[in-house]
């Protein structure tokens, strides 16, 4: 018998259900090297494929926060971390040199821009970028193109902007191009080919149901929050049930950001 099944997620649930969907794909459980790069959502992520814990809060580059766009201090910061045989092997740097097609690399993005095209969400992820050379992005996406091995992107739908990333690309952006930086400098990296993970997702992956979005944000915590719909089995919609309720009340994300003060990159914030 069909059910009907409606929540709430705040981000940081958001984050620990895409963590749980990533770690359940089969390009993840087959694959012979995971490469996951830093980011709120990506912490989860390696704690979900080791289930272990980690001081997720060292374990991002990039940030934003109230003031803006920012950065994580360079001392403490956990590098991108290599996972094979559910153990942590090897440098980033060396993983990349070797990166084969049946390797995954798992990178975070900081917009989202959704079509609905024939039954299907059809996404366009962006990554902030505001290393000179693009940073870690910069380093895998060409090996990852020439060798095709797979890009996971997870996103929670907080990110969505109503502006297409093609739109998006060619706004005037870049490092050192904005005269009123309230936060760090920054240019628009586009992303093609890689396979988007969203609540939607993780919901198909791991319980094969179709979640639809019906509304976002909220007050009193749960700003940021999406509001998530589906219908289906009886049982699916159990499965679904237990889960939500397990991961309700996920404490928010919380990431090691630069103080303002004494910062050594230049922006109105710590002036």
């Amino acid at each position: 018998m069909s059910k009907k099944l409606s929540f709430t997620l705040t981000p940081s649930e958001s984050k620990r259900l895409i963590g749980k969907g990533v770690a359940a794909l089969p390009e993840v459980k087959n694959a012979r090297r995971i490469i996951v790069i830093g980011g709120s959502t990506n912490g989860y992520i390696v704690e979900e494929i080791l289930q272990k814990k980690i001081d997720r809060k060292y374990f991002a580059a990039g940030l934003i926060k109230q003031r803006g766009t920012c950065v994580t201090p360079a001392n403490g910061r956990i590098p991108p971390i290599v996972i094979e045989k559910g153990q942590v092997e090897m440098s980033y740097a060396d993983a990349i040199n070797e990166l084969k097609a049946e390797d995954v690399v798992i990178k975070g993005a900081n917009a989202l821009y959704s079509t609905f095209e024939n039954g299907k969400y059809v996404w366009q992820p962006a990554i902030i970028v505001a290393n000179p050379v693009a940073g870690t992005a910069g380093a895998f996406l060409g090996p990852v193109r020439a060798r095709g091995a797979h890009l996971i992107m997870p996103v929670g739908l907080e990110k969505l902007i109503p502006l297409p990333i093609t739109e998006l690309a060619a706004l005037d952006l870049g490092i050192k191009k904005i005269d009123y930086p309230l936060g760090l400098h920054y240019g628009i990296l586009p992303v093609i080919g890689g396979k988007v993970i969203t609540e939607i997702e993780a919901c198909k992956e791991l319980f094969d149901l179709s979640v639809y979005p019906v509304g976002a944000g909220g007050v009193n915590g749960a700003e940021g929050a999406i509001t998530l719909f589906s219908e289906g089995d009886d049982e699916k919609i159990q499965n679904a049930l237990q889960l939500v309720q397990s991961i309700k009340g996920e404490p928010p994300t919380q990431l090691n950001a630069t103080e303002c003060k004494g910062c050594t990159v230049p922006c109105l914030n710590a002036e």
